[in-house]
């Protein structure tokens, strides 16, 4: 895959070629994320038994830092929804997901207004 970071815009191709892999990287995580210890946390992002992860239980359950797992969630933005909570603070879950918080709607709907500025995010 080949990205344009100039102040020149990409070619076609090259943009293409990026749609692709932004939408193979978006149906499964495990064809994008290559370093093994950013597949640890990505396993345990997608462990069907929790909706929704914490950055201590993504710690707890890879036995990584929490510098280190903020700097891969970081890193890979664009594959993980970040959903604040009033009760847990920030929220991690991949955006192949479809899990919704249960949170009431009306706090969804003010955050959503609010670009998620509303509250405090731990």
């Amino acid at each position: 895959m080949t990205v344009s970071y100039g102040t020149q815009p990409a070619s076609n191709r090259e943009v293409s070629e990026a749609r692709v892999d932004w939408s193979i990287a978006l149906q499964d995580w495990r064809k994008f994320v290559t370093d093994q210890r950013e597949r640890e946390i990505f396993s345990a992002l997608d462990n069907p038994e929790w909706d929704f992860r914490t950055t201590e239980g993504l710690e707890r359950d890879t036995g990584f830092d929490a510098d280190e797992v903020r700097k891969v969630l970081g890193k890979h933005a664009a594959l993980i929804r970040a959903v604040p909570s009033s009760k847990y603070g920030t929220v991690y879950q991949l955006k192949n997901r479809t899990v919704q918080t249960n949170e009431p709607l009306i706090d969804r709907a003010l955050d959503f207004i609010s670009l998620g500025k509303r509250r405090k995010i731990a």
